[in-house]
């Protein structure tokens, strides 16, 4: 997940047009990944860079989804059974790690183990694969595969959902 090229897609102008497209997108992403065998089998891994995010982006994605759409979401994820293999966070914000730092102790064990702020330091991420998946990772996420990062597809996608919604 890369939130710069959900801030391209996501502007205060597509918000104030289409105030629940976030948790619309949101809802289509985990449920075209709860059909895929892999993740149903392995678990779903989070990788999420924050690398070139502003303080500004970061200001403009908190107000991206009021906190009933992101509790709907992580509800919805609960319900569609998906496995939680785990979630790596690189560059993170500060105020992230500081709300880490709040809410881990009433968080589970099992939970905590899997969530990891990574800051500038892949070789916790990188640690979760092993050589041959590493080629998966793309190459600016230290790894060998060559992938479109442009975020064209999620904007396919999120005008997919717009128009759907006419």
């Amino acid at each position: 997940m890369r939130p710069s090229i959900g801030l391209k897609v996501f502007t205060p102008e597509f918000k104030r047009m289409y105030p629940r497209a976030m948790i619309r997108f949101n809802f289509w992403m985990f449920e075209t990944l709860s059909y895929d065998p892999q993740v149903q089998i392995n678990g779903l891994l989070i990788i999420n860079t924050f690398k070139n995010v502003t303080m500004w982006d970061q200001m403009a994605m908190s107000s991206m989804a009021p906190m009933s759409d992101q509790i709907a979401t992580f509800q919805h994820f609960q319900i569609l059974g998906l496995r939680f293999k785990g979630a790596y966070i690189l560059h993170q914000p500060s105020i992230m790690t500081f709300i880490w730092t709040l809410a881990r102790p009433f968080m589970s064990q099992k939970f905590t183990s899997r969530f990891h702020l990574c800051g500038e330091d892949y070789s916790l991420m990188k640690s979760a694969f092993d050589e041959e998946s590493r080629k998966l990772l793309p190459s600016d996420l230290e790894g060998d595969a060559e992938v479109n990062t442009s975020g064209k597809w999620v904007m396919q996608h999120a005008e997919n959902l717009v128009a759907a919604s006419k």
